[in-house]
Formats: C-alpha cells, structure tokens, sequence
C-alpha cells in the first residue's frame, strides 16, 4: 500500500506540472529590468505580509540573460535562488512553494527559468549555474541584500543548485532528488524498468522534451544528454558525483543532498558514486521522484538547512 502512495506523491507533484506544460495556455507575462524592480521595491511601503509580489525579469550578466521571478521584502535576510527540474516552468507550483518557504525565512527568492528556446535544445547547466550566480550577485547588490546565498533545486535543477554553489564558494547548496551522474540517468530513461512509476516518470520527461524543447519523439535521451558538450559542461567532469567525491571534508559541508528512498526515475546508479565515497546524503521516508506532493514542509525544512550550512556570514547590519 505504501507503494502506491508513494508512486501517487510523485505523480501528483510532476502532474502538475505537466498539466501547465501541455495545457498550451502558459504566459510569464511582461519582464522587467533588475533596475526597475529594485526601483518599485523600493517605492512599495513597508508590510507585514508574508509573500511579495513576485516580479518576472530579466537580469543581463556577463554571460548571458538571465530570466525568473524575483520576490523580496523589505529588510530581507539573503537571497535564494532556486532551479526547476527539466521541463518545469520558474512559476511553477512547485517553484512558488520553494519561494514561499524563503519569505517565511524573511529571505529574498529568485526563481529560474531555465533558457528553453534553442532548438535542437542544448542543455547546458554549468552555464545556467553561472548565469544565476552572477545574476545573484547582481540582484544582492541592487536590493542591498546581506551575502547570504542558498542555492536550491529539484531533479535537473538539483544538478545546477550544486554546480552554482561550486561556483559560488560563499554559498550553500540543498538539493532533492537532483541528477548526480547525467550519463547513467540517460541511459536509465531509454531503458526503464518494469516499475510502472518509473515508466511513467520516464515518460512525463519524454513529454517534456518534446512538448517544452521541441525535441523529436524519438530522440534517445543519451543524445540528448550528450549534446551537453556543445556548451560549457562536461556529462563527465561536472557530474556531481564525481566532483562531490573530490571535495575536503570541510567543503562537503556547504551541500545538502536529499534523496528519496527509491527513485526509479534516475536510477539506482544515479546514487552509487556518493555511496562509493561516502558523501553524506538524508534519505526520506518517501520513495519516488521529488514526491514533495506528500512532503508540504520539505522546502522549509531544505532552506533552514541550507541556512546552517552557509559559512561564516553576517547581515548587512553586521548581525553574525
């Protein structure tokens, strides 16, 4: 029986966000410069809400454009930033329970969305990661935000969340379900088992693939993994699961890894290499893939996490 729980979470949490995808009808609306929003923001009175309004922009860092959705408070305490999983929108459900979580934290979000128009897609997350490290930068010093970072994310974003907090070294990182070993997850979609959830998850990112990125119903997912080597990232090199293992003790401390009990989604070798190297994970109750559906408080559990793990920072105000 719990099983099938499990397996109804997972597809409750992805089926959302399909029902956007293919409903055809998805609008991000107007963008704004990261100067106007600063500007309105600081225009707006001073309230006690506890959410935002959520601005849809567009920030121009050295490398690139980047778009998402930011929300901040008056005095907020630091910033996060969070990745969708492939296929997902930056306004998602999912996305805004994760920005949600932060403004109860009386902390700043920023959503991503990931850049979706090339086509044939080239994923490219080691230049998302950068892009949304700079735009960090850029919304902290605008909103005259602490440096105070989290990155978080979920599946594809996962992967991303971590390399940006590689990237960004006064960072932290507190990820679910995120893709550590991209070849092997590949591999695991052009061949899932005979789970039924996992056929089904395995074919929510077909549709995704197809639906969101344009991509031919039957191009295999190892191809579509391996164009990743025409931009920045090495399917190799940049798979967490190698360059996690290779950290200092005293660096492993700024990444949080969460991961369901079972995900047949990615794989069981999605994990081997963390466990080969003993890389410290928390494994939920739960089976399944990001079956945060069930798990409501997972995102304000993943962020006072991700809170600890900073280094020593202050506030603006000189607040350890």
């Amino acid at each position: 029986m719990r099983v099938v729980e499990d397996a109804v979470c997972s597809l409750l949490t992805v089926g959302n966000e399909t029902r956007q995808v293919l409903s055809g009808d998805h609008d991000s609306g107007e963008t704004a410069s990261l100067d106007q929003v600063a500007a309105w923001l600081r225009e707006m009175p001073e309230t006690t809400a506890m959410r935002p309004p959520a601005f849809h922009v567009v920030i121009e860092t050295p490398h690139g454009p980047v778009e998402g959705w930011l929300e901040s408070l008056h005095d907020a305490e630091g910033l996060v930033v969070y990745f969708s999983g492939l296929g997902m929108y930056g306004d998602g459900p999912l996305a805004e329970d994760f920005s949600l979580a932060a403004s109860h934290q009386g902390m700043a979000s920023f959503r991503v969305e990931r850049d979706a128009d090339a086509r044939p897609y080239v994923l490219d997350p080691v230049l998302e990661a950068q892009r949304a490290v700079e735009a960090a930068t850029l919304i902290s010093t605008a909103l005259n935000l602490p440096s105070r970072r989290v990155y978080e994310g979920v599946s594809m974003g996962g992967w991303e969340a971590l390399l940006a907090a590689r990237i960004d070294r006064e960072a932290a990182a507190v990820v679910r379900d995120p893709v550590l070993a991209p070849m092997a997850v590949a591999a695991h979609f052009d061949r899932p088992g005979p789970d039924p959830v996992d056929q089904l998850v395995a074919q929510f990112f077909r549709r995704m693939a197809v639906e969101r990125h344009g991509e031919d119903v039957r191009t295999p997912f190892r191809v579509f993994m391996e164009r990743v080597r025409q931009g920045h990232t090495d399917p190799e090199a940049d798979a967490p699961e190698r360059w996690l293992c290779e950290l200092p003790l005293e660096e492993r401390e700024r990444f949080g890894i969460h991961l369901s009990r079972a995900d047949p989604a990615l794989g069981k070798e999605n994990r081997a290499g963390l466990a080969a190297c003993d890389f410290p994970v928390t494994l939920s109750t739960r089976s399944g893939h990001i079956p945060l559906a069930c798990e409501l408080d997972a995102p304000t559990h993943m962020l006072a996490e991700g809170l600890q793990r900073l280094p020593d920072t202050e506030l603006a105000d000189g607040t350890p």
